[in-house]
């Protein structure tokens, strides 16, 4: 008896499912089978735009819009193409499909995509196919500086009028070969300067410590219509004064020149002296002798401290020598890195005394090629003293 009650039951329900799907297909319209018609209002193929860094869920453009004699609840959408995975597809309404980003888009990276759209009749082989092509149009970025809003520089203040001030302020640009120009704002006492090309900051004027050891300038860089700002805290080093004393003449050098004077001046007095015989140099022996010695001199001489000096020129290419002073001897190294922290070049200088490795001839060289041999690209480098536990690191720049 309680099988028969369960077989009825079973199949009342299968013939409300069969009268269900009876009444859905004769409430659609009736169509004939070779009538059934779905397609696309643009044609085979349509373009799109949109600009760079739109938001992700943005519409690209109007609706993909598509025309049928059916119900809408009988046409299925698929989405695909070779860059589907940038975008999505979304009916928006009836005969309405809505091109949709699932990120922001970048210009400089890619600016064209391609994707296809397809409706179809899901009673009939009726169904059309359309391509769409989207441009991302580029949108002007704002140049920006790579040390932020603010930041330091030193230069001591015997440095010559027009010496460069530390690196140069440099900013960058994500649009495709943007110009930038850079220049000093509120610069009032015109005391410095700025290479419009480069960033790199100059002293105009003379420095003078006790008068005024630090220095505030505004920096702007201008890709021609949008501008960044950096502010710019330059600190001037005192220096010795350097003790008067005779000058020394290539015609005095059997007397001026022994060991027992040469004990009684300090670096920069002999540098001071040696400057002159450079300016009054005529190439004879006995001034290539002053000058011989001088230099033997000034190497000899121990630092106070190891110390990590700015490398010149700066920016170079495709060749710059890296200073150093050394307070003790020791093993030295130096290793270049790029901007990721990747070592490009390793210099293996060996063991080295104390003193001044400051001149070309005694500075490491550097001639703007990776390990490898190869250029590197031009950009921020990094390059790192190590001399036995001591390490320091600077910044240069390569332009080309």
């Amino acid at each position: 008896m309680e099988f028969i009650m369960k077989q009825q039951i079973l199949t009342q329900k299968l013939s409300m499912l069969i009268f269900t799907a009876l009444f859905f297909i004769y409430s659609i319209p009736t169509v004939s089978y070779a009538h059934r018609r779905v397609e696309f209002e643009e044609g085979d193929t349509t373009t799109r735009e949109i600009a760079e860094n739109t938001p992700a869920d943005t519409n690209i453009g109007e609706p993909l819009r598509y025309s049928t004699n059916l119900p809408d609840e009988c046409i299925g959408v698929s989405f695909s193409g070779p860059n589907r995975g940038a975008f999505y597809l979304s009916r928006v309404a009836p005969g309405s499909l809505q091109l949709k980003t699932k990120a922001r888009l970048n210009f400089e990276k890619k600016s064209t995509y391609e994707v296809r759209a397809t409706v179809l009749d899901w009673g009939s082989p009726a169904s059309d196919v359309i391509t769409v092509n989207i441009t991302v149009t580029d949108v002007n970025e704002a140049p920006t500086f790579t040390e932020g809003d603010e930041t330091t520089r030193e230069i001591e203040e015997t440095a010559a009028v027009g010496a460069n001030v530390g690196d140069p302020v440099s900013a960058t640009d994500a649009d495709m070969g943007a110009t930038l120009e850079y220049s000093l704002n509120d610069n009032e006492d015109d005391t410095f300067e700025i290479d419009s090309r480069t960033g790199q900051l100059k002293t105009k004027t003379a420095l003078d410590h006790e008068t005024e050891p630090n220095y505030k300038v505004k920096v702007v860089v201008s890709d021609g219509s949008q501008i960044d700002s950096i502010i710019v805290t330059i600190n001037v080093l005192p220096e010795e004064t350097v003790a008067s004393a005779p000058t020394i003449k290539a015609d005095r050098t059997n007397s001026v020149l022994e060991p027992a004077l040469l004990k009684t001046l300090d670096r920069k007095e002999l540098q001071a002296h040696l400057q002159r015989l450079y300016a009054e140099n005529d190439g004879t022996l006995k001034y290539q002798r002053a000058i011989v010695i001088l230099e033997s001199v000034l190497a000899s001489m121990r630092p106070d401290k190891t110390v990590l000096l700015a490398n010149y020129p700066n920016p170079f290419n495709p060749e710059t020598w890296i200073p150093y002073r050394l307070a003790k001897s020791a093993d030295v190294e130096i290793d270049i890195y790029d901007t990721y922290g990747t070592v490009v070049r390793h210099l293996k200088l060996g063991h080295q005394s104390a003193g001044y490795y400051t001149s070309r001839s005694r500075a490491a060289y550097w001639d703007g090629k990776n390990d490898f041999g190869e250029r590197v690209a031009n950009g921020i480098y990094f390059y790192q003293l190590q001399a036995d536990t001591t390490s320091l690191l600077r910044k240069m720049v390569i332009l080309k």
